[in-house]
């Protein structure tokens, strides 16, 4: 292991004394501290970066919240998801539809005494009056706050205790709780917490428009005032967040209400909000009220159309035509009360009935609607089929105007077969789709962490998934992404990658990548103890450089912990990384317990037989020719042990065809030439095999001794190397 071998000659205390000892102040030890990172490090020190800046801690606080309570979903019943649905749209149609609003309805309907309850102002405003709206009032601003609260507490006692059982029940019970409270009572809750701003602030007296007696400029109304007005802020934020959370990720989630779309959905929360306000609080300008109310309830039935949030289409046809539906309502509420400068009540009946009568047939007209445009849209899944020809560019099989596009392409892969899993040919078609997206926008965030949860959720490959969440992060992603990112990592913890060598080029090279980063920073972290102890045996030393060296140690270390931490979470299993991190324990944290117990997790995940620990430099004369000459983008590498296991394969069915070769088919007696002489293809010659075998697959015998046999185990467990060149045949 010569990268740490580096770090421990560079991290002596006995070495060489550096340039940079002689500090003798406080200023001069912190520009020594920042002359470290900026002097000769620039094209390297960009390789932890993205790690580095994962260290927010309030950001990352918040993102591990939000991951918290949606890890602790319970799988929905489709009564329960109907229900969520029509709760939400029946609340916002409500807001526009009730007797406040000048609406003449029966208040002795059977139906009307259950159906106002879903938004409780009007009934609490009709039933009880001013003081019980008050107490109320008072009593859903500490739920709101007593479940923020509680989602805190939840998120610090599942980081210190992850499988305890009562604590997994209160995260179930706490996400029914913030879904029900911040998600589908949306529109309810914001519309009671609002009510108090409907003031005739135009007039002498300014006066509430409902409660005429009560001055909006009193001593305790503009306390509620004060109270509701930050408590909407609040609770509007926390609902944002937790809508942000609850968008769904995986391209095969099977939830009824999963929503991948979640810039859309914010978009659409926004935009409800602006709604709401506008009906509960602008009744003195009734005119603006009106256009505000038709302009966001529009947009967010263009938004729902136009971009078909929801995985599946019949959820997409119900949310849509709901939403048409209000729509349908907001244009009668505005047509009567635009149509005169006063409202006639004898009109409102002939307007309830429009309403009554017009509503389920807007509604099924929008499904409809929508039905029609989900398969306008995915028509171009066609092209994709059956295969794209080789000689096609990826980026001219399909024009896509938008990355939003090609995720919605992408469904086209939701085909499940009866053990609920995604047939194969639908699988490659979502790939091929993704592909091309990717070869039409080239670095786009959303389409890398599109990418990562394929690979994640359908292909089952944690190490590529997290390449391409490392590109996405270097891709200046917005903060919605980040979580994406974080929430994505997090889920592909599940996955047990280990150094078992299931990584394509791609990976291997990330990682090393990772490697390098993680050691430089231990190499800090021991340089800047070397420093400190070579400051102490100095005659003469300042208390300020005393305390500036420690508190560069002490930064050194706590960069090379988070760095430590964030890698290991990539590749858990890797015990190469593992002896690192033992060492990085035990020589620069001072902690032999924690360090032992790292070795013990490497020496039991092997470390010397994976993939991410090869190592292919070969110093000195030995080198062989054709190693210098080796052109990976055009050579084709495989890599295998000497148990027969291939640990690497470049660009073998690339350039040698679809040529099958098992582990298992590997024999130790079986030579290179052996092995791959059956390749063939019209346009190529036989591929010429070139060995560098680093043993001779010794195997023991009954007769041998037992230093012979042991030294033939050890032997057969060191890595040989295949590689082999095939050459294009022109003649």
């Amino acid at each position: 292991m010569k990268e740490f071998g580096d770090a421990s000659e560079s991290g002596s205390v006995g070495g060489r004394s550096s340039s940079h000892s002689e500090t003798s102040s406080q200023a001069d030890a912190n520009k020594f501290f920042n002359k470290r990172h900026q002097t000769g490090q620039a094209p390297n020190g960009a390789e932890e970066d993205d790690l580095l800046e994962q260290s927010r801690t309030f950001q990352e606080a918040i993102f591990h919240s939000m991951y918290i309570l949606v890890r602790a979903r319970v799988t929905e019943h489709w009564k329960l998801a109907v229900g969520k649905l029509v709760l939400e749209l029946l609340s916002t149609f409500l807001v526009v539809f009730n007797p406040i609003g000048g609406w003449p309805i029966d208040a002795s309907n059977p139906v009307w005494l259950v159906v106002r309850w879903t938004l409780p102002r009007v009934p609490v405003l009709k039933i009880w009056g001013y003081n019980t709206y008050i107490v109320i009032f008072y009593f859903l601003v500490g739920l709101i706050y007593t479940v923020l609260v509680a989602v805190a507490v939840l998120t610090l006692a599942m980081r210190r205790q992850e499988h305890s059982r009562w604590l997994r029940k209160f995260g179930s019970l706490l996400q029914l709780v913030t879904d029900t409270l911040f998600s589908v009572l949306f529109a309810a809750v914001l519309d009671f917490l609002v009510f108090f701003f409907n003031c005739d602030f135009g007039a002498d007296q300014r006066n509430h428009k409902f409660w005429t007696d009560k001055s909006c400029m009193d001593g305790a109304f503009i306390i509620h005032l004060c109270v509701a007005g930050t408590t909407a802020i609040v609770y509007f934020a926390a609902s944002m967040t937790l809508l942000v959370a609850s968008c769904e990720l995986n391209p095969v989630a099977t939830g009824l209400l999963a929503c991948p779309a979640a810039v859309t959905r914010v978009k659409i929360l926004a935009f409800k909000a602006m709604f709401v306000i506008a009906a509960c609080t602008l009744d003195s300008v009734p005119r603006i009220q009106e256009i505000m109310m038709l302009v966001t309830v529009g947009y967010v039935a263009w938004l729902s159309f136009s971009k078909l949030p929801f995985l599946r289409t019949y959820i997409n046809e119900a949310w849509t035509g709901g939403w048409i539906g209000v729509s349908y309502t907001v244009v009668v509420n505005a047509a009567w009360k635009l149509q005169h400068k006063h409202i006639d009540p004898r009109d409102g009946h002939s307007y309830m009935d429009k309403v009554l009568y017009g509503i389920f047939p807007s509604v099924l007209v929008g499904a409809a609607l929508t039905r029609c445009w989900w398969r306008w849209r995915m028509r171009a899944v066609g092209r994709f089929r059956p295969v794209v020809p080789p000689n096609v560019k990826l980026k001219n099989v399909c024009k896509f105007s938008t990355p939003e596009e090609v995720e919605l392409l992408s469904r086209a892969l939701r085909k499940f077969d009866i053990d609920g899993l995604v047939v194969e040919e639908t699988a490659q078609l979502g790939e091929t789709i993704i592909k091309c997206g990717m070869a039409v926008f080239p670095g786009d965030v959303g389409l890398q962490i599109l990418t990562a949860n394929y690979l994640l959720e359908v292909k089952r490959d944690g190490p590529a998934a997290r390449t391409q969440l490392q590109l996405a992060l270097k891709g200046g992603p917005s903060l919605v992404q980040r979580y994406q990112i974080f929430s994505t990592i997090e889920n592909s913890k599940r996955l047990k990658d280990g150094q078992e060598g299931h990584l394509d080029l791609q990976s291997y090279v990330e990682f090393k990548r990772n490697y390098r980063a993680v050691i430089r920073l231990h190499k800090e972290a021991l340089g800047a103890q070397r420093d400190y102890w070579q400051l102490l045996t100095r005659s003469h030393v300042k208390t300020g450089a005393v305390r500036a060296a420690l508190e560069a140690m002490d930064q050194a270390a706590d960069a090379a912990q988070q760095v430590y931490r964030r890698v290991l979470e990539r590749y858990p299993n890797n015990g190469k990384l593992l002896r690192c991190y033992g060492k990085f324990l035990e020589d620069v944290q001072n902690n032999p317990a924690a360090a032992g117990r790292v070795y013990q997790e490497a020496a039991r995940n092997g470390g010397a037989d994976g993939l991410l620990s090869l190592d292919l430099k070969i110093q000195g004369a030995d080198k062989p020719e054709f190693l210098t000459s080796m052109d990976l983008h055009e050579d084709a590498c495989v890599v295998i042990n000497a148990a027969g296991k291939i640990l690497m394969v470049n660009a073998v069915r690339g350039c040698c065809g679809n040529c099958a070769v098992e582990s298992n088919a590997l024999d130790r007696n079986t030579s290179a030439s052996q092995l791959f002489w059956g390749i063939r293809r019209p346009t190529w010659r036989a591929p010429t095999c070139r060995c560098l075998c680093r043993s001779r697959f010794p195997v023991a015998t009954q007769a041998t001794s037992a230093a012979t046999s042991r030294a033939a185990n050890l032997a057969s467990w060191t890595l040989c190397v295949i590689l082999w060149h095939c050459t294009r045949s022109d003649t």
